[in-house]
Order: structure tokens, then C-alpha cells, then sequence
């Protein structure tokens, strides 16, 4: 879209832009200026670049930059992105341009959902981030004398704005009549879904829309009173069995047992303790953890410090082989001698297997060459803008390729797939030996592996167990995410299958990494990145009503911009918050490694329905505070949460009715395949 003929009612010069990309340590700065023309359709704002400078200041348009290759991954609004149909979720990928064309942005003012506002520190300007209706979001503006507010009343000529009640640096946009009716909806109670997606359909087709909620309110009279003889005033068991069970499918109820009724409360969540990160460690305080013979001495303290500040980068080629575990902790400098010299020997050896296979034989071993042609495919485009891959001849592309083809010899059964060249690129990188490059990738497979198995059966366990620890820590989230079609947490399933390696920048990967392969805090610690990065999002997500598809947008948009301290502190922070947690189930202590706290002797109680609600209306029972749940004492359901009701002295909030799907119910959902390379 182009606003070229439109009349232009707003000018703002001095509008810079950052440019993410997965290998750049700096972002590079274009600055701009910013318009609103008038069109027939509405108004549209237009950004487009002037020049790039870098952070003091200099013009970066000089001949040593000219070639500078850029890179970002976002959605969709500007010329220079290209969508991927061959992918599950639509993944939008940026072409590589030069500095000499710098990208525009454009939308129309009428898609904008939202706008966040975050001012610098020390008064160094405000940023400002747009969110449209379908979940895209462009490049942050940066304003670096603070007058940001000029653009925002120039969009008021428009749309209007209201702040979030939640987030004080989130701006939604104000649409009276779709909120007075969202609120009539809510009030009237007559719908089981969402009332924003009630009011989407009710826009997009009004009959159907009323039609069907009101087809609801006439089955129930007429399933529950017209057809019922006898016109009972109140139900059985069974049948207010039956109606929790279309309410919470989840739930197992053996009918053949009178049901017993316990109380699930939602428990008030111990408070999240301040973490802050520390300096890598440096090459004396790794010294200092060797002994005369060449042992590490203190390990788990030096995995501490690992833990909380990551590596000096030049110790990473060295480091990484003990906390991967090419190396054991306890080895001497001569026993690592002698098993790398053996180490190496044994890799040449699978090298050769695979590099005398003649083309005669090639062509009877298809399996061969499908992982042959699948590696070629990966490699010539992995990190292809990476110093260390850059080139059209470059001999460490060769590298990437010769090592993942040998993985292949020595681990037959799960071969190469897509996707594990994206964790071996950052090990080459660092180790800048062939040999031991593989080493180090093959016990990172070890870890890993089950990723990549052809049944996904790993990736559907991590996310039954990634819904579990959202489910306890977070309720009203992962509500939202059900009531919005993103319960199956598929836009995570890239965050879990390659430890986010195209959501951080190469070198925060690098820290990220080897802070999760120092085994601490807890077991499972990337599942707790995960809802980290999540809890940052979770206001944009909610406050603007996104589904599964501008979740998916928004996730993607995300790639390359998350801060990793920032998140690393905030999962910290969350795990020390559910260690407090005395009614942690034991589901997730399973899953997190985390040893509960001995909570207070239990309180358990067992009580009948109550008469008078016994007739009462489906949703009266769901939301009730003090009717209790049928829930059969035997269910899995209930062994999931393993945790008795809180005696009277607890601290709770409302009561509420808090249930975790059954395996089988979630594994359902996961039956997906896409490609994940751009």
C-alpha cells in the first residue's frame, strides 16, 4: 500500500528505527520521518528511512558499510517481506536488503489495535510499538526528543485511545460500540464463548450469530424441562453429572459411584522475589576452579556462577566441553589428552563410512540419500549471514555439512532432521574444530534428541508439560489462551524444538545455552523461559484480544528482540516463586524438580450437593464460589493436582474451579508437521 497520492496531513522528521537481526551485536539506527496522508479509505502512516547511523551518531552509508547485509523476521505489512505457504503457521521472513535500501513501513491507521509506549532511561527519548488487528507488528519507533505525544493526538484524528487498566505503558484503541456491546453480551451470560469472539462473528454475521446463542438458552429448556414428563424442580446426580461433564469434558466422573464433591480453590501464589543477574565468569575465576592436575574443583559452585552470569566468550570453547559432557568434571588435562585423541579418531573413522559410499550405491540407499539431499537443503541456508558462514565458497558451510552427514552414521535410528543444523551452527562456531564440534553436538542430541523423533512424542510431552506449569502458575492466561484456540501452545512448539535458537540473537543464544546446560535451577528449566517470555507478553495478548492467529504473528514478530537477561531473570524469578509454593502439585514437581515445601496438616472434607442448587442453571454451578466440584475421588484428574484443599487459615483467593486436561485430550491437538526453515 502506497500513500503516495493521498494528501499528507502529518510530518514528523527525526523518527529513528532499529533493525533486528539474529548476528548483529548492535542494532543499526535508521532515521526517518514519519507521515499520515489522507485517503479515500481512511488514513495510513507511512515511515520512510533517510539515512542510517549508528549508535554515536555516524552515518553508516560510507563504502565499508555499503554491503552491510540485514535481516529480520516479522510479518508481512512492508515491501521486502515474503510469506512461506509451506509452513504450518504463516511465517514471514525478510529479504536481505542493503543499507542503501532501507525498508518502509506503511499500514492503515483503521488496523491498529494497540500501541505501547516505553520511555528510555534517562530521559533518552520513548519508544513507541504499533499493533494491528492481525497480530503484526512493525518496527519499533524510536522518538529522541520525547514528542511522541505529536504523532499519538495526530492519530486521534482517527481512532481514539484508552490506557490499559493492567499494563500502564499499554494504549488500546477505544471502539465504544463494540465494547458496550461486548459488555451486554457478558452481562447477559447467554454465550459460552468469549464475548470479543461473539462479537466478531456478530459483526461479520449477525443472524447466525444471535440465532445460535439463542438456539443454546432453547435446548436447554427443552432437553432439560419440556421433554421430562414430570417437570421436575431439581436434577439428579446423574444428570448434574452429565451437565459437568459437557461443561469440563476434562473431568472423569465414574457415574457408577455416588460422586463425591470436593472444593478446588485457586491458590494465591507466594510472591515472585527479586533476581538480578551477574558478570560472566572470567577466565581468573575459571582458573581458579582447576586444580594442580587439571580437575575442576567446586563444581556445583562454578555451575552457580555459570547459572547467573554465563561465560567470558572466550572461555566457551573450552567450558562447554565439560558442561555438554564431552569432557568429564573429574578427568585430569592428560585423561582429556588421551579421550580426545580417541575422540577423534572415532569421528574420522564414521567420516569415512559415510564419504566412500560410491554413486553406484547411492542409488540403492534411499535412505542415504534423502538425509544427504535434506542436509544439503538446511545447510545453504543456516545462519548464512553470520561472519563465520558468510560466502558463497565458504569452507565452514562445508564444515556444518560434513558433520551433520557423519551425526547421521553415527546415530542411524534418528538420522537428520530439520532443524538440528540451527544447534550445531553456534557449537562449530565456538569450537572451530570439525571434531570436536561434533562431540559437543552429539551429547547435545543426547539432551535433545527426543525433539526430533518421528512420533513428536517428545514434543508432545513437553507440551502437556508446558500447559501443566501455565495452567498452575498462571490461570487466567492459560484460560485465555483455551477460550482463544491457543490452548495446544503451538506457537511454542519452535521455542521447545530448537531451545529457541530463532528467537534470541547468535551471541544471547550462546548465553542462554550454556545457562541451561548447567542443569540449574530445577529440572525443566526451558519450560520456565518459555511462560517467562510469555508473562512479559501476556498484556499485549490479552488486553488486545489476539487468537491463534495474531498470537502466532506477534510470537513470530517477537524473533530476535527478546532480551535475555531480562528473561533469564524473570524464569529465575518464577521458579522461586513456585519452590515457595506449598500446595505445588506433584505433577509439577515432577516435571520441574522441585521439592515443595511441607505444607500444613491437610484439611480434607467431602460434602453433598446442596438441594438448593441442585435445579440451578450450568453456568450458576461452573461459577459458583461456594458449590463444590463432582469430581470421583479416584481420577487422574485429581492425582495430577496431589494437593490437599487449604485449611482455613490459608491464603486463597474466590474459590474457583481449577482442572488440568487429561493427557489423552491434549495429545490430540498435537498431530501437526510444518517446515520449520524459512
Amino acid at each position: 500500500m502506497m500513500a503516495s497520492n493521498g494528501n499528507i496531513t502529518y510530518v514528523h522528521d527525526g523518527v529513528c528505527v532499529y533493525v533486528s537481526g539474529p548476528h548483529k551485536d548492535k542494532e543499526p539506527i535508521f532515521t526517518g520521518r514519519v507521515t499520515i496522508s489522507e485517503q479515500p479509505y481512511g488514513g495510513v502512516l507511512e515511515w520512510h528511512a533517510n539515512e542510517e547511523v549508528n549508535e554515536t551518531g555516524r552515518p553508516l552509508s560510507s563504502p565499508e558499510t555499503e554491503n552491510l547485509d540485514w535481516e529480520d523476521v516479522a510479518s508481512g505489512f512492508s515491501a521486502g517481506y515474503k510469506p512461506h505457504s509451506n509452513q504450518c503457521c504463516e511465517s514471514i521472513e525478510l529479504k536481505l536488503e542493503t543499507t542503501k535500501k532501507p525498508q518502509t513501513i506503511n499500514f492503515d491507521v483503521a488496523d491498529l489495535k494497540s500501541y505501547k509506549c516505553v520511555q528510555k532511561k534517562k530521559g533518552k527519548g520513548s519508544e513507541v510499538t504499533f499493533f494491528l488487528k492481525d497480530g503484526s507488528t512493525p518496527p519499533t519507533l524510536y522518538f529522541p526528543k520525547n514528542n511522541h505525544m505529536c504523532l499519538i493526538n495526530a492519530l486521534e484524528k482517527y481512532i481514539q485511545f484508552r490506557r490499559s487498566a493492567k499494563d500502564a505503558h499499554l494504549y488500546l484503541v477505544h471502539e465504544p460500540q463494540k465494547e458496550a456491546l461486548e459488555k451486554s453480551f457478558s452481562e447477559l451470560q447467554l454465550f459460552r464463548e468469549q464475548s470479543s469472539d461473539l462479537v466478531k462473528r456478530f459483526f461479520d454475521d449477525p443472524y447466525t450469530a444471535t440465532m445460535g446463542g439463542f438456539s443454546k438458552v432453547t435446548n436447554f429448556l427443552f432437553e432439560y424441562v419440556l421433554t421430562n414428563e414430570n417437570s421436575p424442580t431439581k436434577c439428579s446426580n446423574e444428570e448434574v453429572v452429565q451437565m459437568l461433564q459437557e461443561s469440563l469434558p476434562s473431568v472423569e466422573i465414574n457415574q457408577n459411584e455416588e460422586p463425591g464433591f470436593e472444593v478446588i480453590t485457586c491458590m494465591e501464589l507466594p510472591p515472585r522475589p527479586e533476581v538480578k543477574r551477574e558478570d560472566p565468569v572470567l577466565l581468573d575465576q575459571w582458573e581458579a576452579h582447576l586444580d594442580s592436575e587439571g580437575q575442576v574443583k567446586d563444581i556445583e559452585q562454578l555451575k552457580h556462577k555459570i547459572f547467573k552470569g554465563g561465560l567470558l566468550n572466550s572461555l566457551r570453547k573450552e567450558v562447554w566441553k565439560f558442561l555438554l559432557g564431552y569432557f568429564p568434571f573429574n578427568s585430569t588435562k592428560k585423561e582429556r589428552e588421551k579421550l580426545r585423541k580417541k575422540k577423534i579418531d572415532d569421528y574420522y573413522k564414521m567420516k569415512l563410512q559415510w564419504k566412500s559410499i560410491t554413486p553406484e550405491q547411492e542409488t540403492r540407499f534411499s535412505a542415504f540419500r534423502e538425509r544427504k539431499n535434506l542436509i544439503e537443503k538446511d545447510v545453504s541456508r543456516t545462519d548464512r549471514t553470520h561472519p563465520y558462514f558468510m560466502g558463497t565458497e565458504n569452507a565452514n558451510v562445508q564444515l556444518l555439512y560434513d558433520i551433520l552427514m557423519t551425526y547421521c552414521m553415527y546415530n542411524f535410528d534418528l538420522g537428520y532432521v530439520q532443524g538440528m543444523s540451527d544447534l550445531l551452527s553456534p557449537i562449530l562456531v565456538v569450537m572451530e574444530n570439525e571434531a570436536d564440534a561434533f562431540w559437543c553436538f552429539a551429547e547435545f542430541m543426547e539432551n535433545v534428541g527426543s525433539n526430533f523423533e518421528l512420533d513428536q512424542q517428545g514434543m508432545k510431552t513437553q507440551l502437556q508439560q508446558l500447559y501443566s506449569v501455565i495452567h498452575f502458575a498462571d490461570p487466567h492466561l492459560c484460560d485465555y489462551l483455551e477460550s482463544h484456540d491457543s490452548g495446544n501452545l503451538y506457537f511454542c512448539f519452535r521455542w521447545l524444538l530448537i531451545l529457541f535458537k530463532r528467537e534470541f540473537k547468535f551471541h544471547d543464544i550462546m548465553r542462554l545455552w550454556e545457562v541451561l546446560w548447567t542443569g540449574l535451577p530445577c529440572r525443566s528449566f526451558h519450560l520456565l523461559i518459555c511462560l517467562a517470555i510469555l508473562d512479559a507478553e501476556k498484556n499485549t495478548l490479552m488486553e488486545n484480544q489476539f487468537g491463534l492467529p495474531e498470537i502466532l504473528k506477534h510470537i513470530n514478530d517477537m524473533s530476535y528482540k527478546i532480551n535475555p537477561e531480562e528473561v533469564l531473570c524473570r524464569a529465575e524469578s518464577i521458579y522461586l516463586q513456585l519452590s515457595q509454593c506449598q500446595h505445588l502439585p506433584q505433577s509439577l514437581q515432577d516435571i520441574l524438580g522441585i521439592q515443595a515445601p511441607a505444607p500444613p496438616s491437610p484439611v480434607s472434607s467431602i460434602v453433598s450437593l446442596p438441594p438448593s442448587t441442585a435445579s440451578a442453571p450450568i453456568e450458576d454451578i461452573r461459577h459458583s464460589s461456594s458449590v463444590p466440584v463432582p469430581i470421583n475421588k479416584t481420577s487422574s484428574t485429581l492425582d495430577r493436582f496431589n494437593a490437599s484443599p487449604p485449611s482455613g487459615n490459608s491464603s486463597v483467593e474466590n474459590s474457583s474451579i481449577e482442572v488440568l486436561p487429561e493427557d489423552s485430550d491434549i495429545e490430540a491437538r498435537y498431530q501437526i508437521s510444518f517446515d520449520l526453515m524459512s
